[in-house]
């Protein structure tokens, strides 16, 4: 979900246009003596320039998908296996892996896009439970924010894992600035996987919400 609200600046330039006529008068030295002074009209005009610009709570996911790949499970034992997105493979144990995270830095990437800091909530449309569909109910799904440059959260970033165990709002980062220089953040992502998850592809819904900081 990424609704995305541009609003521009309006600039209003008043300008005064001030013409002036000039006429062709001959005037005697005689004459000029006789006149006690010269009256003219005001040479100074002022125009306005009014500038407005509004306030935008806008947030874009430059990167929107995190493809774990097809993981190893630990059928022999049925125990539970921890595959993380932040490492290579998803696991130190080489024994175990997720083809998707060769790299060891797979993450989404969310943008404040607006011109206001802005408070990041997250949130998944099923538990991890649910995702992992594992009858044991022992599997799990976690999240956990990082800054993609620094200060981008200027405060209360989640940076430890934290469980899905319900589909409500969880904070990410109460404070995600507008700096262009330090607006973006990762998540990076965890899977438990016990030895009885059901084979097949699974994928889960993962909302960001923001409010004003």
């Amino acid at each position: 979900m990424n609704d995305e609200t541009i609003n521009k600046g309006i600039v209003t330039l008043l300008v005064a246009a001030i013409v002036v006529s000039v006429g062709s008068t001959l005037i005697s030295l005689d004459r000029l003596s006789a006149i006690g002074g010269i009256t003219g009209f005001a040479t100074v005009q002022q125009g306005t320039v009014i500038f407005n610009v509004n306030e935008t709570l806008s947030i874009t996911l430059l990167e929107n998908t995190v493809d774990f790949g097809e993981c190893i499970l630990n059928i022999s034992t049925g125990g539970i296996i921890q595959y993380d997105s932040d490492v290579v493979y998803g696991n130190l144990n080489n024994a175990y892996n997720c083809t998707g995270l060769s790299t060891g830095d797979e993450y989404m990437l969310l943008e404040n896009s607006g011109n206001i800091d802005a408070s990041i909530n997250i949130s998944a449309a099923k538990t991890g439970s649910a995702f992992i569909e594992a009858s044991s109910t022992r599997g799990s799904l976690f999240f956990k924010g990082k800054d993609d440059k620094v200060g981008s959260c200027a405060s209360d970033l989640q940076d430890s894992f934290m469980n899905f165990s319900t589909t409500d709002h969880y904070l990410l980062c109460s404070n995600l600035t507008s700096h262009a220089t330090a607006n973006t953040m990762r998540i990076y992502y965890r899977l438990i996987l016990p030895g009885d998850t059901p084979a097949g592809e699974k994928s889960n819904t993962i909302t960001f919400t923001a409010s004003n900081a």
